[in-house]
C-alpha cells in the first residue's frame, strides 16, 4: 500500500464520520459509515462491483476509492493474515513453479557420466 493510500485512511480513521457523496442525480445520496458486521460488508462489496471501472477523481471514483478503504479496514480488523514463515513462502513459491533445490543451484545432483 502507498503512501497516499496511508495518509488518506488515517483521515477516514480519524474522523469516523459519516461522508455523503452526492452522485450525478442529487436526489440518490450515499452514506458511508464505518463497517461494523457482514451485512454492512456484504452491501458495501455489492455497492464497489457497481461502481467498479469509474473514473478516477469522480463523484462514484471517490465513492469507490472510499468504500475500499473502509472493507480493507473491516478486513483487517476482522480476518488477519499472520505473517508467513520466509521458508515456508519459498517452499510454496518452489512448488507452485514445479522448482527443486538443484534447479535453483544450478548443480547437478549427481556427477555427471
Amino acid at each position: 500500500m502507498g503512501r497516499k493510500n496511508i495518509m488518506g485512511w488515517r483521515y477516514v480513521n480519524r474522523c469516523w464520520v459519516s461522508i455523503s457523496l452526492y452522485l450525478n442525480d442529487t436526489k440518490n445520496i450515499m452514506k458511508l459509515k464505518p463497517i461494523k458486521n457482514k451485512t454492512q460488508l456484504k452491501q458495501a462489496l455489492t455497492r464497489i462491483d457497481e461502481l467498479w471501472g469509474a473514473t478516477r477523481n469522480t463523484e462514484k471514483g471517490d465513492e469507490l476509492d472510499v468504500l475500499m478503504l473502509l472493507v480493507e479496514k473491516y478486513e483487517e480488523e476482522h480476518y488477519p493474515i499472520p505473517p508467513s514463515d520466509p521458508i515456508e513462502a519459498i517452499k510454496f513459491l518452489m512448488e507452485q513453479k514445479e522448482l527443486t533445490q538443484y534447479k535453483l543451484d544450478g548443480r547437478r545432483p549427481w556427477p555427471a557420466a
